[in-house]
């Protein structure tokens, strides 16, 4: 975008009909260059790189990360295997963007948008997703271990063999996803529990909710049936 900038006005004073006739056309690139001379340092250059290549999938003139990745999402890059451990991207607008295989390692996503993105592969490991809109969204193979979820909206979303490990996961409304086939949940004594139908959860027994899922029961992160270390497909083969 071209804007006309009057040296004058910017110094608080109204321009006269014949300096503004005389303005320069700058580019948006200008404005920010001549804002950074005057000490207007707000505004800093951000790059997002590949995790894979170390190459820079995107650029950017903006006052915070978040912007940059907003920026990004807008024109349509695709972002996969984007670099964005540690971000804050507290209810950033990344909806319908392309983040396969990026890594939001221990990122804050609290109150983001990311609807309708693509989302295969991305590790969430660590991260915040209170208050998240991840609706429409492919999240297939995705590793959320120990992310943290409240009030987080999976609706409509692909789950398939997506990984979680925190018994915030159980808020999550399992049942309206589109598709969860091989899903798998990681206790904190490592042990893995496979399912690919909604959990049942029972809350106010005790301390900890009471879960049905996979075949298992269990109170918090303690599995109650079966008490041994049987996994659930080996379980299965037994019974067969």
């Amino acid at each position: 975008m071209l804007l006309k900038l009057c040296a004058e006005s910017i110094r608080g004073k109204r321009c006269s009909q014949k300096a503004l006739d005389n303005t320069t056309v700058l580019s948006t690139i200008d404005i920010i260059k001549y804002k950074n001379q005057r000490g207007d340092t707000n505004m800093q250059q951000h790059q997002l790189r590949s995790t894979q290549t170390g190459k820079i999938l995107f650029e950017a003139h903006a006052a915070t990360l978040k912007d940059c990745v907003e920026q990004a999402v807008n024109a349509g890059i695709d972002l996969s295997f984007a670099d964005l451990r540690h971000a804050d991207l507290s209810c950033a607008m990344l909806d319908g963007g392309r983040f396969d295989g990026a890594d939001f390692t221990e990122a804050n996503l609290s109150g983001a948008n990311l609807s309708e993105a693509s989302l295969r592969g991305v590790h969430f490991k660590n991260a915040a997703l209170y208050n998240a809109c991840l609706c429409l969204s492919d999240l297939s193979g995705c590793d959320f271990q120990g992310a943290d979820f409240g009030a987080t909206d999976i609706h409509g979303t692909l789950l398939s063999r997506a990984v979680f490990s925190t018994l915030s996961c159980f808020t999550l409304d399992f049942f309206g996803a589109e598709d969860m086939k091989s899903c798998t949940f990681i206790d904190a004594h490592g042990i893995t529990t496979l399912f690919s139908q909604p959990p049942v959860v029972v809350k106010g027994l005790g301390a900890s909710p009471l879960i049905f899922i996979g075949g298992t029961i269990r109170s918090g992160h303690e599995r109650l049936f079966p008490a041994t270390d049987i996994s659930i497909p080996n379980r299965v083969a037994r019974t067969a």
